[in-house]
């Protein structure tokens, strides 16, 4: 079995995930900065729409969860509810764990290089017997249609923003492991 994955910069896809979630909620008409939104969402712990890391625990929760069943009985969906020390151990692994994952993909790239990340696919999949269109054919959809408003709040000097990044750290992490994975796989190539 052959995998591959696009990431994306953790804040924009925050930043997409807030904008649509205020287009499909009961406030969709109400004029709201970006800011704002946020921050209504961190307050509210709203843990649909703004999940901790949530690219990081997508590749790390399941693999860690298996090399732990023998010793825990709790539920992988139900972090909130382990024990601390659970949690604890969890949260020190999980990056580590997904950077592993990464690593046994047939491709890994980003949304903001998607061009190349097409092209290093298609050339992995040429020998599996698949052919991809030429990355220059495919066209980008994005459905979220409120406009991004200023971000200069995202940064340590606003408690919103700050908070927000502190939400995304390990993303960004395996962010840059991923730009690393694509930089040295286009250089191999």
């Amino acid at each position: 079995m052959h995998y591959f994955t696009v990431l994306r910069r953790p804040v924009e896809l925050a930043l997409s995930l807030i904008r649509y979630h205020h287009e499909v909620g009961p406030d969709k008409d109400a004029k709201v900065s970006c800011r704002d939104l946020t921050e209504r969402l961190l307050d509210a712990n709203d843990s649909r729409t703004l999940q901790e890391n949530v690219q990081t625990n997508f590749f790390a929760l399941y693999p860690w969860w298996d090399r732990q069943a023998a010793v825990a009985d709790y539920d992988p969906e139900s972090r909130r509810s382990w024990p601390a020390s659970v949690r604890a151990s969890y949260d020190a692994a999980r990056l580590g764990v997904a950077k592993d994952v990464l690593r046994e993909f047939l491709a890994v790239g980003t949304v903001e290089r998607i061009i190349p990340t097409l092209d290093l696919l298609r050339d992995r999949v040429a020998p599996l017997g698949f052919e991809l269109k030429p990355s220059q054919e495919i066209t980008l959809e994005n459905v979220t249609k409120m406009r991004l408003d200023d971000t200069s709040w995202i940064g340590k000097h606003d408690s919103v923003g700050r908070a927000l990044l502190a939400l995304f750290e390990e993303d960004e992490a395996l962010y840059a492991y991923a730009s690393e994975l694509l930089d040295g796989a286009i250089k191999g190539s």
